[in-house]
């Protein structure tokens, strides 16, 4: 009875939105995205180091992109949720129970809690990314970066450099953000074939108890 009550408890450990954040934070990024975001930043940031783009202009670029990533993040992370609220309400219940009493050995946290977790991770970093370009587009609109708008390095303006790199760092942002969603199809599809495999298991169990 004990025994049964403590996992209960466990289930619903996280009575805080920071304690669920610190469960979040223990997983891990996937690699390919982070690899990919990495490889946009590199070719973004040739390919506006290498334009003849005037400071005037990266700035109207930056502010721009800014707005597309806030506006975009806001629509996807509504879909999202959608898509989250109707998995959660249709998935098995039975199902989830079971997956709650067998430890993910990658984050030493129950198979219910990961397979919810990854979702819910997708949601917060889209909406992290969202905040921090927010923030970012609003410091450039400060005189703070334009302090460095008279230095330069080798005939180079340290402010335009400066530019072309938030300029590709907000791009990889966006592209960041699309991989999230790659990796919340895949969760979605990986749960669906999940459950129906349990289904197929326990039923060939009844069968053969029958």
């Amino acid at each position: 009875m004990d025994s049964e009550k403590e996992h209960l408890d466990d289930i619903t450990a996280e009575n805080s939105f920071w304690c669920l954040y610190k469960v979040i934070r223990n997983m891990k990024d996937s690699s390919d995205n982070m690899l990919v975001f990495f490889a946009t930043f590199l070719i973004m940031l040739f390919l506006n180091s290498s334009s003849t783009t005037t400071t005037e202009m990266l700035l109207n670029e930056i502010q721009l992109v800014s707005t597309n990533i806030i506006n975009w993040s806001v629509s996807i992370v509504g879909f999202i949720l959608a898509g989250y609220s109707i998995y959660s309400t249709l998935s098995d219940k039975e199902l989830q129970y079971s997956m709650s009493r067998f430890i993910d050995d990658r984050y030493n946290i129950s198979y219910l809690k990961s397979s919810h977790c990854v979702f819910i991770k997708v949601i917060i970093d889209i909406i992290s990314l969202s905040l921090l370009t927010y923030l970012y587009s609003s410091f450039m609109r400060t005189d703070i970066p334009k302090g460095i708008s008279n230095v330069y390095l080798f005939e180079v303006s340290i402010y335009k450099i400066y530019l072309c790199f938030t300029l590709s760092l907000l791009q990889s942002f966006f592209v960041l953000i699309l991989m999230m969603c790659k990796s919340f199809i895949y969760n979605v599809y990986h749960s669906i074939m999940t459950s129906i495999r349990w289904y197929g298991e326990n039923k060939v169990d009844s069968e053969e108890r029958e």
